[in-house]
């Protein structure tokens, strides 16, 4: 579901979403990395809600790790193919 962060802190951080979320849902937010949280608030916000999440940690590095997976899985097939041939 798209939102937007209207704020953030240490621990937690509000979103402006169209929907409403269940207090206790977990979610996992895209950002420039990964944070995952849990809904501890949600209300009526003008034509939308205002969703409070409180969080623990946060994923970073996520591309490099893509990138990394990539490269992995490029060598795994390249050995198969030599196997094969050879």
């Amino acid at each position: 579901m798209p939102g937007r962060i209207r704020n953030a802190s240490g621990r937690g951080m509000g979103l402006a979403v169209a929907q409403p979320i269940g207090v206790g849902a977990l979610l996992q937010i895209a950002a420039d990395s990964l944070l995952p949280g849990e809904v501890i608030d949600c209300r009526m916000d003008g034509d939308g809600f205002y969703v409070g999440v409180e969080r623990e940690q946060a994923l970073h590095g996520l591309a490099e790790l893509a990138e990394m997976v990539r490269q992995y899985a490029e060598e795994i097939l390249r050995r198969r193919a030599c196997r094969r041939r050879g």
